[in-house]
């Protein structure tokens, strides 16, 4: 056209001549330029002009623009298949290959190395093809067949070209279809790993570890999906599994590995309650893989099926940060038998309707749904139910059998000489103090869920699950012809009396009657079998928390909070099957006294709860957790269980090997004072954890803000003379310029000590103190000096009490005087002697530090160190 590459409109227009060009375009270009002539347009500034289609336009689309330069594909109906929402990515991405049929296969392989061994790792075929191993392959149909016959039914197959019609049907529920598909992807990620895994050597696993593994990932997705168009998939696929009667390999941390050989086979499965030696126990899908209790045997241990734990796969993250012990309770159900067991809430899934569950204490009716096949072992789980206390005495009952067998063989084995009567390993004895749970929440907020969960998991503890409701108080004659007058939710409703003397009994190791409540006849009948005590008591019921005597006796307070519908419709489900109302008398009575009862006594004791778990959802993480933290507790001192002011440090090899030093009579002053310095150091750092601090913005060198704490400003120390005064220079080193004053207490005889001296800051009543004294043994000396601090004005929960060593005794007597003092120590020793000495202890701690004692190992010692 003759226009230069860099000329502007303007010179264009003012410069150039008109002429004629064989192609169209340019001539329109010529004229557009002598119409800007006739206009004069010399002076305007330039635009950009986008084209979009046979148009221009001025503003850019990223939209047009993509629809230009994208490389079309042909659609494919398998999409929605493949990648649909709540799935997990590299799932999706494996099913992809899979579909294109671009996985490393046998078949592909050998296209690209005709050397290759070609074989399926599983049957051995010649020829290992997608089509064969996605599920014609035994090992792959087994696994197939496992997981989604029932959830299947009629439509069953194993034929790829035949399974992924089955992704795309959209007559399906939505939340059944979403679990076809999550089922299906699972399922091939899992099997082409176990494959890859086989080829490079690793020990294989069988299908029923594989079924477990895909069972746990299908349970932690669904359980993380928080979306009303998928309530109910966790309970829908509870049902499936329990229902499909598939042998799953339990093991203590997970889907274990094992030998093909020994390994049982799904026609070999232990059948239900059936024990086997050693952590692994091997059950139909109808035991404990789904919490119920009647799978459990003294010999074994099993873990949920549910666990969020995955440890081949990389592990998954617990839904919704943050929500920690506070999460949704799982949903727990198992279908045993022709027995459901253990639900709360009605699983409203495909043709569930509206929720239906079981109350309080008792299990639900599972709703119609749409899989025409009936749970194992006869009859429908619509028409069965038992009750949670049932299955409690049944796992009892088995507990206590193999023990007493255990028992008597030890028995018979001491009486031959073969053993010595030093520990029986079969079953730990019951703990001086038990761990009590109180579990408290509205009518059918799922406690006894709760409580089942906690009591399946502690099975290798011994657990006893105490209701509040076998403690109503009987009609009388005159009651009964009222009875739907009568506000079963009230405190006075309940014998407390009996509750308290029942709990103490329990807690002082001692076996309890506990009476049974008959929800027909309004009578409390007395209990003919008593209940033994054990390592952990749950005290279950609406009320617990209510009465401040009953709370005092609980360790872990736990609240269940649940939606008010929901636990309407679980009430009027267990009072209209279970306890023979009519739906109308329970709505009367719900109006009546359950909601306002709730409202007054019941939603105000969940301040005093430790743990609230809203919900009572589908979510097993809340009972992981708790569960983790009771075994915590159960492996600590007793006395730590007892009194909550106690604190000792975590004991490390480093720490026992410094005790093991000080308390050795051969040791030098020189190490003892050394080690001890150490220990008592480490003391004063652990205390000076229990100060109170308040939030401080800084500017760091950087100019950068940094939000910390700020130490507490009024502090002292006071010494016990004479031992006391070895720890204040591990004080005054942490501490720079603290004041400290001295106390001597003189002991007039075993029953009492005297006062002599006392030099104390004139301040000290607005201090925080650090009563220092290295030995606690009967608690006398302490429980003086802290009445002395106490009257000069000291706060006794500003008081914190360090030490090396406590006797029990010291403990007992120093906490039942002064509850609110902190007591930090590094140790709690056994027991007093005739002496009033600790024991094992470490002898006169002021003698050996200061170099006074009169022993001739530590005299020598004494001259070997100078």
């Amino acid at each position: 056209m003759g226009i230069r590459l860099e000329a502007t409109v303007d010179v264009v227009i003012r410069t150039h001549r008109r002429r004629r060009h064989r192609v169209e375009i340019f001539n329109e270009i010529e004229d557009h330029i002598e119409r800007l002539k006739e206009r004069g347009l010399f002076e305007r500034d330039d635009i950009k002009l986008w084209r979009r289609g046979d148009k221009y336009k001025s503003t850019f689309s990223s939209k047009e623009t993509w629809k230009l330069t994208r490389v079309s594909r042909v659609k494919v109906n398998w999409s929605p298949g493949i990648w649909f929402a709540f799935n997990t990515p590299k799932y999706s991405f494996m099913a992809w290959l899979a579909i294109l049929n671009r996985l490393a296969t046998g078949d592909r392989i050998r296209q690209w190395n005709t050397q290759h061994t070609s074989s399926c790792v599983f049957c051995n075929d010649p020829m290992e093809s997608r089509d064969h191993l996605f599920f014609v392959c035994k090992f792959s149909e087994e696994v197939w067949k496992g997981l989604t016959q029932k959830l299947l039914d009629v439509r069953y197959t194993c034929q790829w070209d035949q399974v992924i019609p089955l992704l795309l049907d959209q007559n399906r529920d939505k939340t059944e279809l979403f679990i076809v598909r999550y089922v299906f992807q699972a399922t091939l990620y899992a099997i082409w790993r176990e494959r890859n895994q086989r080829k490079h050597g690793e020990e294989p696993m069988t299908p029923g570890q594989v079924i477990k593994m895909v069972d746990k990932n299908v349970r932690n997705r669904l359980s993380s999906i928080r979306d009303r168009a998928h309530t109910g998939g966790l309970s829908l696929w509870r049902f499936i599994v329990s229902a499909a009667n598939v042998p799953l390999a339990l093991n203590h941390a997970t889907a274990a590995r094992a030998d093909p050989e020994t390994e049982s086979s799904s026609e070999e499965a232990l059948p239900v309650g059936a024990e086997a030696s050693g952590p692994s126990l091997v059950f139909s899908s109808s035991a404990d893989d789904d919490g119920d209790m009647s799978g459990v045997g003294a010999g074994g241990d099993e873990v949920e099926a549910g666990d969020l734990v995955d440890e081949d796969l990389g592990g998954f993250a617990p839904p919704e940060a943050g929500e920690a012990l506070g999460v949704v309770v799982g949903f727990f159900l198992a279908v045993v038998g022709a027995e459901a067991v253990g639900g709360e809430v009605g699983a409203d899934a495909v043709d569930f309707g509206e929720p239906v569950a079981a109350g309080e204490g008792e299990v639900e009716l599972l709703s119609p749904l749409d899989i025409s096949a009936p749970a194992s072992g006869g009859g429908s789980a619509a028409n069965t139910a038992v009750t949670a206390n049932k299955a409690t005495a049944r796992d009892n009952s088995l507990k206590s059998l193999n023990y007493q067998i255990e028992e008597k063989k030890k028995m018979e084995q001491l009486s031959n000489g073969s053993i010595t009567d030093n520990i029986f390993p079969s079953a730990p004895a019951p703990l001086k103090q038990p761990f009590v749970i109180g579990v408290a929440g509205g009518t059918a907020s799922g406690k006894t869920t709760v409580c089942d969960m906690i009591m399946s998991q502690l099975h290798d503890q011994r657990v006893v699950l105490v209701n509040q409701d076998s403690f109503y108080h009987s009609l009388s004659a005159e009651k009964l012809k009222k009875v739907h007058e009568y506000n079963f939710d009230h405190p006075d409703a309940f014998n407390t009396e009996v509750l308290l003397s029942c709990m103490e009994k329990l807690r002082s190791g001692q076996p309890v009657s506990i009476p049974s409540y008959d929800f027909k006849t309004h009578q409390s009948i007395e209990s003919a079998s008593p209940v033994n005590p054990a390592d952990v008591i749950i005290l279950e019921g609406i009320l617990v928390l209510n009465d401040p005597q009953v709370r005092d006796l609980m360790n872990m307070k736990i609240f269940v909070d649940t939606d008010a519908d929901v636990r309407l419709s679980r009430r009027i489900q267990r009072d209209t099957v279970q306890r023979g109302r009519n739906i109308q008398n329970v709505l009367e009575q719900y109006t009546k006294f359950v909601k306002p009862s709730f409202d007054e006594f019941i939603q105000p004791s969940m301040k005093y709860a430790d743990i609230i778990i809203p919900r009572g959802g589908d979510n097993d993480v809340a009972i992981d957790l708790i569960v983790q933290h009771i075994r915590t507790k159960l492996c600590q001192h007793n006395l730590c269980k007892i009194y909550s002011n106690i604190f000792i440090i975590s004991s490390t090899f480093q720490i026992k090997g410094m005790h093991t030093l000080i308390r050795d009579v051969n040791t030098t002053k020189h190490d003892f004072v050394f080690y001890a310095d150490r220990l008592i150091r480490l003391v004063v750092e652990h205390g000076l954890g229990h100060l109170p601090f308040t939030e401080k913005q800084i500017t760091t060198p950087t100019g950068s803000v940094y939000t910390g704490v700020d130490f507490c400003k009024r502090l002292c120390g006071v010494s016990v003379i004479r031992s006391g005064e070895s720890m204040e220079n591990a004080l005054r080193a942490c501490c720079n310029g603290i004041k400290i004053g001295k106390i001597l207490i003189h002991r007039e005889n075993n029953d009492g000590r005297q006062l002599i001296y006392e030099k104390l800051p004139k301040d000290i009543a607005s201090r925080h103190v650090f009563l220092l004294d290295p030995v606690l043994a009967s608690g006398n000396s302490a429980v003086k000096a802290i009445s002395l601090l106490i009257s000069k004005g000291v706060p006794e929960s500003h008081i914190i009490f360090l030490n090396l060593i406590a006797a029990p005794q010291g403990i007992h007597a120093l906490c039942k005087k002064h509850p609110m003092v902190k007591i930090v120590t590094s140790e709690i020793d056994a027991s007093l002697n005739e002496d009033s000495r600790v024991i094992p202890g470490l002898g006169e701690f002021a003698d050996r530090y200061f170099g006074t004692d009169n022993s001739k190992n530590f005299q020598a010692g004494l001259k070997i160190s100078k």
